[in-house]
Order: structure tokens, then sequence, then C-alpha cells
């Protein structure tokens, strides 16, 4: 990633666009119970190919991938 000079301090510039996120991905559904998460965090799990949403107090199984 490269890093912005303006003179007075330096930005990181992630990309193109300024709030790009990611999909954390767990071997295991199973592992992503224990993981810590804010309300609206997305997962993937292997095992079953499908994405998971934590609402603020449990995982939700979205549909499987094709």
């Amino acid at each position: 990633m490269p890093i912005i000079n303006d003179g007075k301090k330096q930005v990181l510039y992630s990309g193109p666009h300024p709030n790009q996120s990611s999909i954390a991905v767990f071997d295991t559904a199973a592992e992503l119970i224990g993981a810590k998460a804010a309300k609206g965090t997305m997962a993937f799990a292997l095992d079953d190919n499908k994405i998971y949403v934590y609402t603020g107090t449990a995982w939700v199984k979205t549909a499987a991938l094709s």
C-alpha cells in the first residue's frame, strides 16, 4: 500500500475505495463461534461454504455459495 506524504504527516492509502473491508475466513464454522466480533461482522467458513453475519449476540448463517 502506498503512503501519501503531504509534508506534514503521512497518510496510509488503502486503495481506490476509502471504506474497503474484508471477510475473515475460517476453516470451520465452529472456529468462528468463539471469535470476538462487532455487530455486522462477516466471516466465511470453508467447511460448509457459507457466509456468517454476527448480529451482536449470535452468528447467523447465510445461504450456501455454489
